[in-house]
């Protein structure tokens, strides 16, 4: 079961993080949070890429998660809410409050993973939000580098290695076709001029518009 969508089609590269969030979420892995499960953060500016490398893990390995939760934490009234629908979906009244989720969540037995999503708020105590057991895991995306205490594992995520922003230009600008040499090399140069920063590059002009290298 999952209240996760997948990653955008267009996702590129972060091969690193993808493969340390693996590691650590692994079954085999022996780091643990013994009253909060594990819990990985990853942090950075805002349209870095931390939800949509958050997605294509979780996407990545959802069949070992029995139970996969989104909670919208961009502020109280949204975590409250996100863990009052997760208490309505699982058969509690109407009438139970957020905690009914969030204890709920923190009772099962199985492999589950939540995903805290744009904890961006330094004002939230998001600790109060987390299920207190000894399993599970969570992942929280955060421009907020602070919330690594709340962690042992964090992540800062920087601007793409060239190689990814020009492949993540490109999966936008050239559909339905392998691109040409000359689009490569723009998208490589085009890639450098927004320092292969991901939000950048998904709303960078299309290639085969009549811009040249040097216009650009």
């Amino acid at each position: 079961m999952s209240d996760i969508g997948p990653a955008s089609p267009f996702f590129t590269g972060r091969e690193d993080v993808l493969s340390e969030l693996e590691n650590y979420f692994s079954p085999q892995s022996s780091i643990t949070q013994s009253y909060n499960g594990k819990i990985f953060v990853l942090y950075g500016m805002g349209g870095a890429g931390k939800t949509q490398t958050a997605l294509k893990f979780i996407q990545t390995l959802q069949q070992r998660f029995t139970k996969c939760y989104l909670i919208v934490a961009n502020s109280e009234e949204s975590i409250k809410a996100s863990f009052y629908d997760i208490a309505i979906k699982n058969g509690f009244s109407r009438s139970s409050g957020w905690k009914a989720g969030l204890r709920w969540i923190a009772k099962l037995e199985e492999e589950w993973i939540i995903l805290y999503d744009n904890a961006d708020d330094p004002n939230i105590d998001l600790g109060k939000f987390l299920p207190q057991t000894n399993h599970g895991n969570m992942i929280i995306t955060s421009r907020n580098s602070t919330l690594r205490q709340l962690s042992v594992r964090s992540k800062e995520l920087k601007d793409m290695i060239p190689d990814e922003g020009a492949q993540l230009l490109l999966k936008h600008a050239v559909k339905n076709r392998q691109p040409n040499l000359e689009e490569k090399v723009m998208a490589e140069h085009i890639a450098a001029k927004l320092h292969n920063f991901a939000l950048a590059l998904v709303h960078a002009v299309p290639i085969d518009d009549a811009i040249t290298t040097t216009e650009y």
